[in-house]
């Protein structure tokens, strides 16, 4: 058939699909009049979109009856009866078994006595042999040539018939329908629920390699006999990297099932896995009720269309009509599949991986994340777990424990911007003063006074010890959830007491290698993060040590440990190996699915923080502006991620000299942090700390020692005085009384910073790196040469072993000591330091950053002592160029 035949053909079947169903026949005979080959291919054509579409039910009476006074093509019946014992290639057709939209599919065996082997052969048809249509056909083999798991269907073998027409050879599935086994099978809701999951693993996987199905339904997901599942017809899928101008990137009316197909498919707008996800919601939906979500049936494809666009899919429960079903959907399967099936793809699912981990939740009875969690439907999961062990003689105060630690885990995991101890605080005592009436046999109401949260999950502690001992696995997660909470309030001390006490009755309970055992020190090494770097780092490897031993399912849990290690990495001060460690856990993230996880984004954000130490500008600003981004996408209000990236972005303008920028978003960040968690945030200690710091380097003094009073009081109150955080803000405390002029003050904090970091660093960290040179730049204002020229070289050497020879923090160093040595006369030495530090400045940082200024001015002193004027001069000038395009003039 021309081109010009074919066009009339489909446009003659796009008007049909939009009519009534009894319309069809009449206008179709209306339309061909007396030209029967006409005619004929409107028909095949029709019959192979209702074949392979499966949108109308009981749709076999109806063509039955449809076709009966249509002529047949006879071309087409003698291609079928012909190939029936022909061979095709090394095969045998033996019948044919389905045929679709595209093609004929006929089962086969092995004809050269090899061996015996069933296959399904799928052969182009004669008639719908089309450039596109072939184009299609040839991707399904290219399509199904990369993809290697047991739940698709596998491609053998592939080539072209006698007459001309491809043909592919893929394995034989003696199975039937999802559907139907379930429903010949009386398959229970788990065992549907398993099915299902088997179907999303081997989504997962071809998403994983990129390729998009774009037509799921029922028939092309077949049960064998063994019940395993077997995904089908990846004829029309898109190949997500494909940017090929001729791929298939479309819908179109005859590449779909209105069935299964999503909004934006009927939109034809852009194909996504969301777009799998929705299908895949619909299939979740029938399997659970037995029906299907929207009434289509004899509805025009228009009202098909209208339908799935605009109307609200009803809850599962609803849709049941056995009361027992509709108990046992209520709730978490109501929240799942409906979640699976909104209209915007970006509220769906954001991968196969969270649908995944939503249903094994469930399953485990543990919360799903398609549900909001409040406080009373995450006590009442914990309570089916555990409903032997949690008896009202575990008392009060450990019931208020668990609930807070609840609360807090929901807080932190759902973008909740609660204030825990503030705004929240009374409603939460209520709810639990409520419990503990309600459970209470004396019926006596609690009179105790208000307390926080932090105190009673303290006390409940030791509560659990004496009452719960004997009952491991409500002793291991409520010690477990009780460390969690502690770390985000905050208190990593008493974090650090709950999680050593859970993770030692794991290691019993469960063994040492338990996965269980895994996330207790992945939690515990981020508590003790601010109190040793060295127990941190030990605690995360053993975490990943049993990770590693785990098959991919729990490769998000494996990508978050990675990132876990690189902080402490960080913390150490090994930015390059940190910096490795990040990119290894980006991707595993996106290996695991996890490519637009929040997750996956807070690590992206700790990247750019070290890409910035290691003087990676353009990297880290790139990174840290893809999570601000999104971040801002994501979340609705005030986030504590949201405050932290600013934070990222504020201290790499810092190190790029663009003060008023960075304090811009400093201020941003501090006044997200105060909104969510009060005037005591942990995170509040570095936003302070950076804003005194650029206010330091803005000669605005008084502002820069009320922030830095500001850091170090926080950082008492959250960290005690024997810690890094503290060190730190005594730090900067002591720099504001060194630009003040107040030496004493300055080398009284500067002392106690350096007992706390040699207590608690090892020899090369940059941290104690830091302590040295404020202590060493004092020594130098107030003229002990030597003993800030030995400080300064053991600056020197620290920045150099962990930083590496070309960072600008080193030529820093280097600038400083030649400025020693020069005014103890040692000229030459002073001069070749001068010398590379400015090399790596006019390597590393922008033109007018203020370090090459400073390195300039301090060249001049150098060239006045040696009398070379005329250089001293010409330096100087450039010098206060630069100057005046960082500071105000009166600086």
């Amino acid at each position: 058939m021309d081109k010009e035949s074919w066009v009339k053909v489909e446009t003659i079947v796009d008007r049909v699909l939009d009519l009534p169903r009894e319309d069809w026949r009449a206008f179709i005979e209306k339309e061909c009049q007396d030209t029967p080959r006409l005619k004929s291919e409107v028909t095949l054509l029709l019959d192979s979109i209702l074949s392979s579409d499966g949108w109308l039910e009981n749709i076999l009476n109806f063509e039955s009856d449809f076709y009966d006074d249509l002529p047949k093509s006879d071309d087409y019946s003698s291609l079928e009866h012909s190939l029936i014992g022909e061979k095709v290639g090394a095969y045998t057709i033996i019948k044919k078994i389905g045929e679709g939209g595209m093609g004929t599919v006929y089962q086969a065996e092995r004809s050269d006595e090899e061996f015996e082997h069933q296959v399904a052969i799928k052969i182009i048809r004669h008639g719908r042999a089309t450039p596109d249509n072939i184009r299609r056909f040839r991707r399904e083999q290219d399509i199904l040539a990369g993809l290697h798991h047991r739940g698709i269907a596998r491609l053998y073998d592939g080539g072209m018939t006698d007459d001309g027409y491809p043909y592919i050879v893929m394995e034989y599935i003696s199975g039937i329908p999802i559907d139907q086994y379930c429903r010949e099978n009386s398959c229970s809701l788990q065992e549907r629920i398993a099915l299902f999951k088997q179907v999303l693993e081997a989504l997962r996987y071809a998403h994983e390699n990129l390729v998009i199905h774009r037509d799921l339904k029922p028939d092309n997901i077949l049960v064998d006999e063994s019940k395993e599942v077997k995904i089908l017809d990846f004829g029309i899928s898109k190949l997500l990297e494909s940017n090929d101008e001729n791929s298939l990137t479309y819908t179109g009316a005859r590449l779909l099932t209105p069935r299964y197909a999503a909004p934006e498919q009927i939109k034809q707008e852009n194909i996504t896995t969301a777009t799998d996800l929705y299908a895949l919601g619909i299939i979740l939906f029938e399997l659970l009720v037995g029906t299907h979500p929207f009434s289509l049936d004899k509805k025009s494809r228009y009202e098909a269309e209208q339908i799935i666009l605009n109307q609200s899919p009803p809850r599962p429960s609803n849709a049941a009509t056995s009361p027992d079903r509709k108990k046992e959907l209520k709730g978490d399967l109501d929240a799942i599949t409906l979640k699976a099936l909104r209209k915007d793809p970006d509220d769906r699912y954001r991968g196969i991986t969270e649908l995944l981990d939503d249903l094994r939740s469930y399953q485990q009875d543990l919360p799903v994340n398609a549900r909001k969690g409040s406080t009373s439907y995450r006590m009442t999961k914990f309570y089916k777990r555990n409903k032997k062990g949690l008896t009202i003689a575990t008392g009060f105060l450990l019931l208020i424990a668990v609930i807070i630690g609840f609360y807090t885990q929901r807080v932190t995991q759902e973008r909740n911007q609660a204030k825990i101890e503030a705004e929240k605080a009374e409603e939460v005592k209520n709810f639990l003063v409520d419990i503990f009436n309600s459970s209470n046999p004396g019926g006596k109401e609690y009179s105790g006074n208000e307390i926080s949260a932090r105190d009673l999950l303290t006390a409940g502690i030791e509560r659990a010890d004496t009452e719960l001992s004997h009952q491991p696995q409500i002793y291991i997660e409520l010690l477990f959830s009780i460390g969690d909470a502690l770390y985000n309030l905050d208190a990593h001390k008493e974090a650090e007491k709950a999680l050593k006490k859970a993770l030692a009755k794991s290691k019993t309970h469960y063994g040492t290698d338990s996965i269980q055992t895994a996330s207790i020190l992945s939690v515990l090494a981020k508590a003790v993060t601010s109190i040793s770097h060295e127990d941190a780092q030990q605690y995360i490897l053993d975490a990943l040590a049993i990770i590693e031993k785990q098959d991919d399912q729990y490769l998000n849990k494996k990508a978050e440990y990675y990132s876990i290690w690189a902080d402490t990495k960080a913390r150490q001060s090994a930015f390059r190996d940190s910096e490795k460690l990040y990119l290894k856990a980006d991707s595993l993230y996106i290996k695991a699915g996890e490519s637009n996880s929040p997750f996956r984004y807070a690590s992206l954000d700790n990247l750019g923080e070290v890409q910035v130490r290691l003087a990676k500008y353009k990297e880290a600003e790139s990174n840290l502006q893809k999570v601000l981004d999104f971040y801002q996408d994501y979340y609705s209000g005030p986030h504590s991620n949201l405050a932290s990236t600013q934070y990222s972005l504020g201290h790499l303008y810092t190190q790029t000299g663009d003060y008023s920028r960075s304090n811009q978003l400093l201020l941003k960040s501090a006044d997200i942090q105060i909104q969510l968690t009060g005037q005591t945030s942990a995170s509040l200690v570095n936003y302070y700390g950076s804003l005194a710091l650029n206010y330091i380097r803005l000669n605005q003094l008084d502002e820069a020692q009320k922030y830095a009073a500001d850091a170090l009081d926080i950082a008492e109150k959250v960290y005690g005085k024997d810690s890094m955080a503290y060190a730190y803000r005594l730090n900067t405390v002591g720099l504001v009384y060194l630009k003040k002029e107040q030496y004493d003050e300055a080398m009284e904090y500067y002392l106690e910073a350096i007992h706390i970091k040699e207590r608690l660093l090892k020899p090369y960290d940059t941290s104690l790196a830091v302590a040295y040179y404020n202590y060493a730049a004092t020594l130098q204002d107030i003229g002990e040469l030597h003993k800030a020229k030995q400080y300064f070289e053991k600056v020197l050497e620290i920045d150099r072993h962990s930083l590496g020879p070309e960072n600008p923090d080193v030529a820093i160093d280097m600038n400083r000591l030649a400025s020693v040595l020069t005014e103890l006369g040692e000229y030459n030495k002073a001069a070749g330091l001068f010398k590379k530090a400015q090399e790596i400045y006019e390597d590393k940082l922008p033109e007018n950053h203020f370090r090459r200024g400073e390195n300039l001015l301090d060249q001049a002193k150098l060239a006045i002592k040696k009398r070379d004027l005329d250089q001293a001069g010409q330096k100087l000038r450039t010098a206060k160029s630069i100057y005046l395009h960082n500071f105000n003039s009166d600086h």
